[in-house]
């Protein structure tokens, strides 16, 4: 991991994970974005330096004579009185720190843009990574960790490790100018103010760092917690409600915003710290000022002088100063950030929206047959799922495929959706190899119904023309393959029709409903293969005979689609040409469905 060595600076590591993060075309803005960062801190100098002089003559009238450049611009613009001048210089003053202001606002925006430029790369990055595991990878890893990891873990780092590190770069040059030019006006109060600040601040974020660390890690972890009780709260709301068991759902939510309602006093507190620490530190280095001028036998009035210069940039550093800790702190607060950041790195050259799988060019037609040819399956070379497995399916035959659990049904059928990949053996279409297809080709002669159909918040036309913008949908097809899957009745009595919205996992929908939706939907993207994943295993007996019908009516409509049915209950297979039963990973036997009935194999 990139934070590994813990003696190095925060700050260079998290500019390291930027860099590395960054893809080539976000270099230039990164440049600039510095760049910009660097004119902000020039501006905030001059609008400090413009004061000065303006503090000098109202403290000593008599720098107006002896200041030669105050007298030299004071004798040019011709001034009758030391009064016009203060006037003037008052509102030259005026007129700078607007205009410095209005330059830095600006300037401040073009960081910013930089940062959330950043972000939505970063998310969208994140999202290919996760999406491109495939599907055996995603089944071991949390949903609910994943969503939080594109959306809030890369808001965080864009809004407060990208941000932040702009904000130190920033505030640092400030300091850095302010230094130098206070150097130059009196090299030993630099010093004095370097050796009686600088020690106490080091020992402040020395003493803070890791609480603040560790209370960013708790903040994250609280977060990932209530979302995912929360899901499955009403993932499992009639479960809950079956088993009377609501009130251990709030007493684990209670417990969850106690934890995070503590945290968050502690951060709120932490980052109130380092104001009042600076005020503080102020004061002792204006004291220290005060005793280092009397013990070097200065005049008051140039002590005064001394304190004004000093009053003056306090007014610009001793809020640059407490954000400057600020910035050290949130830096330090979500450094959890950066493993997840990390993950980034190894696609951030890849083309956004290119499926990292799909290297074959060939596309493919199916005119023929779908030959499996001695398909074995094992996860990580492990227990073999599926054993030598052959069979051929034709063009236009509906096929079965039964077995108990456990059986590799599921996984055989996954093989052919080409979510995971055969250890050995061959799927060929038309004789041609699947490996050597694009995954996109094939899949495009595909229609899958689960037994769960996704469906999404929106209405029933967008979901049946799943991704397809508004403009995009054929009204006609649409309304032909709702009639087709046996819908149209349905929608017919919904005040909307088509435009009707399902509600979340389609909760106006029945489950006999949602399977015919699912078939409007394969039907709809013109599927030449329809793959019936069990279906209708979790409907009654009437909406089981109901679908297995329009199975039936799709088939004699068009002889040339191909249907594969999964079940479990053989009354869901009575329309099948053939039915291939598995058992521990092996090819048993081919039935005919009157053949299942006499030799009673399940029931």
């Amino acid at each position: 991991m990139i934070i590994k060595r813990k003696r190095e600076f925060l700050l260079a590591i998290a500019i390291r994970l930027i860099l590395k993060v960054l893809p080539r075309k976000f270099k230039i803005k990164a440049a600039l974005n510095l760049f910009y960062i660097f004119l902000n801190s020039v501006i905030e100098l001059i609008g400090i330096a413009f004061l000065i002089p303006l503090l000098i003559i109202i403290l000593d009238e008599e720098k107006i004579r002896t200041n030669i450049w105050l007298h030299k611009l004071y004798t040019v613009l011709n001034f009758d009185s030391n009064g016009q001048f203060i006037i003037f210089l008052s509102l030259m003053v005026l007129l700078i720190t607007l205009c410095k202001n209005i330059v830095s606002i600006y300037l401040i925006k073009l960081q910013y843009n930089f940062s959330f430029s950043l972000y939505k790369f970063i998310s969208l990055s994140l999202l290919q990574q996760y999406y491109d595991l495939g599907l055996q990878q995603l089944k071991t890893h949390n949903s609910n960790r994943i969503v939080n990891h594109i959306t809030s873990v890369t808001l965080m780092f864009s809004q407060n490790v990208v941000s932040s590190v702009s904000g130190i770069i920033n505030e640092s040059f400030v300091f850095i100018l302010f230094a130098v030019g206070l150097f130059v006006y009196d090299p030993s109060v630099i010093l004095l103010i370097t050796f009686t600040i600088m020690p106490f601040v080091l020992i402040f974020l020395k003493l803070i760092r890791n609480k603040i660390q560790n209370i960013g890690k708790e903040k994250n972890r609280i977060a990932v917690e209530q979302s995912k009780l929360l899901y499955e709260t009403f993932q499992g709301y009639v479960d809950i409600e079956i088993r009377n068991k609501k009130n251990w759902v709030f007493r684990r939510f209670l417990s969850l915003l106690q934890n995070m309602s503590i945290v968050q006093i502690r951060n709120a507190v932490y980052l109130q710290l380092p104001l009042k620490f600076i005020e503080v530190v102020i004061v002792l280095a204006l004291v220290s000022i005060v005793c280092f001028g009397i013990w070097m036998n200065k005049s008051i009035e140039s002590v005064g002088v001394l304190l004004g210069v000093i009053a003056v940039a306090a007014y610009r550093l001793l809020p640059g100063i407490n954000r400057l800790m600020n910035f050290s702190m949130t830096l330090r607060n979500h450094v959890y950030t950066f493993s997840v950041i990390e993950k980034v790195i190894p696609v951030k050259n890849k083309k956004v929206f290119q499926h990292a799988k799909e290297a074959a060019s060939q596309t493919i037609k199916f005119n023929q047959k779908i030959q499996i040819s001695n398909i074995s399956f094992s996860f990580d070379g492990k227990i073999p799922i599926l054993n030598n497995v052959d069979f051929t399916i034709q063009k236009g035959e509906i096929i079965g495929l039964i077995g108990g659990s456990g059986s590799g049904k599921t996984t055989l059928l996954n093989i052919l959706l080409r979510f995971y990949k055969e250890t050995s053996g061959t799927i060929c279409v038309d004789d041609k190899k699947l490996d050597d297809v694009d995954v996109t080709s094939w899949r495009q002669l595909i229609g899958y119904v689960p037994q769960d159909v996704f469906i999404f918040d929106g209405s029933l036309k967008e979901n049946i023309a799943l991704g397809d913008s508004m403009e995009n949908i054929d009204e006609g097809l649409l309304l032909e393959v709702i009639d087709r899957a046996n819908l149209s009745s349905v929608v017919k009595t919904w005040e909307k029709g088509v435009d009707t919205n399902l509600g979340e996992r389609g909760g106006k929908l029945s489950g006999g409903q949602k399977q015919r939706l699912g078939i409007a939907r394969a039907l709809y993207k013109g599927a030449e293969i329809l793959f019936f994943d069990e279906a209708t295993s979790a409907l009654d007996i009437q909406t089981e005979e109901e679908i297995n019908n329009s199975i039936k009516e799709l088939s004699e409509a068009n002889n040339q689609l191909t249907i594969v049915i999964i079940a479990h209950r053989y009354t869901s297979l009575k329309h099948c040409t053939k039915i291939i039963e598995l058992n521990q990973g092996n090819v048993v036997k081919e039935w005919t469905y009157n053949e299942l009935i006499e030799k009673r194999i399940f029931t």
